[in-house]
């Protein structure tokens, strides 16, 4: 019985990831191209994956837990999820939690700002050409319409 609701909440969930990808997907995927053109973004991307796998060869090597389990600590790890069914336990892996805590914080809270950033204006941009587009509309209506004459007396 628990495996069949497990099984049917897992489907619900997919379809409604299914659900907002349909609706979303062309969406973010113009975003992330337009991210993957930008140098800056590119680099804070890799810094950002770098930083998740020399984390998690570390804890392999320090704790050793499995890369897996390594990799799973250093995502909730520094996205401040912190589930607690794993922490390290030797002397040197509490001292490389804290270091690497502060200084991953900063380099993912960066990537982060700068994906808000680039939306922003991004859909600013966005916004901007549909007011263009929609008053070139309205003007072309308006010079195809009748104009209203004054009454003559």
């Amino acid at each position: 019985m628990i495996f069949d609701n497990t099984i049917d909440s897992i489907g619900l969930m997919a379809l409604v990831w299914l659900l907002i990808l349909w609706i979303f997907g062309r969406a973010l995927w113009r975003l992330l191209i337009m991210l993957g053109r930008d140098p800056q973004f590119v680099r804070l991307l890799g810094v950002v994956v770098l930083l998740l796998a020399s984390g998690a060869h570390i804890y392999h090597s320090l704790e050793g837990w499995s890369y897996l389990d390594a990799l799973y600590f250093t995502v909730i790890t520094l996205t401040t999820v912190g589930y607690g069914d794993f922490s390290p336990h030797t002397t040197l892996g509490k001292l490389f939690s804290m270091l690497y805590i502060v200084l991953g914080l900063g380099v993912l809270g960066a990537l982060i700002a700068m994906i808000t950033e680039k939306s922003h204006a991004w859909t600013a941009e966005l916004r901007r050409s549909r007011q263009a587009r929609n008053e070139a509309s309205a003007q072309k209506i308006r010079s195809v319409l009748p104009r209203k004459r004054g009454k003559s007396s």
